[in-house]
């Protein structure tokens, strides 16, 4: 299986697993308090996430963080161990210069990393491949 994926479904079932709820109805909220061991009442004892819907015990707050850090290490190690270029990749938006039609390519890590292109670049497409919906670009020229 591909270590990418496998490394971001280990993250996600770790998140999953979590003790964490998101709440966008009173009803939600309710059960999720429950869920927690918490009564409705006890909004002291807790943290909203952010502006996502999502709460946490605070006692958990220092697992949480913790969790997320080390998944942002993972990814960040394993970006770095990325020799061939075939796991991660950049997404680049793109716009006809004839038409104006827009569309996005995915520019793996290696080919990126050797002729990096930035916003305003004019980007000549030599190559591509498509991978379901996907649409990867394997070789280009900047103009």
């Amino acid at each position: 299986m591909d270590a990418y994926l496998e490394m971001k479904r280990r993250h996600q079932n770790e998140v999953n697993a979590f003790p964490l709820f998101f709440a966008f109805t009173e009803k939600q909220f309710k059960e999720g308090m429950a869920g927690l061991g918490l009564s409705p009442e006890d909004t002291d004892k807790i943290y909203k996430f952010g502006k996502t819907g999502g709460f946490y015990r605070k006692t958990d707050a220092d697992s949480l963080w913790g969790m997320l850090e080390k998944h942002d290490k993972e990814l960040a190690d394993a970006i770095a161990g990325d020799k061939t270029g075939k796991h991660f990749g950049y997404n680049v938006k793109t716009q006809s210069i004839g038409s104006g039609k827009e569309g996005q390519f995915t520019v793996r890590t290696a080919l990126f990393n050797r002729e990096p292109i930035r916003e305003g670049d004019i980007v000549r497409c030599i190559g591509w491949e498509r991978n379901g919906r996907y649409f990867h670009l394997t070789q280009y020229t900047k103009i």
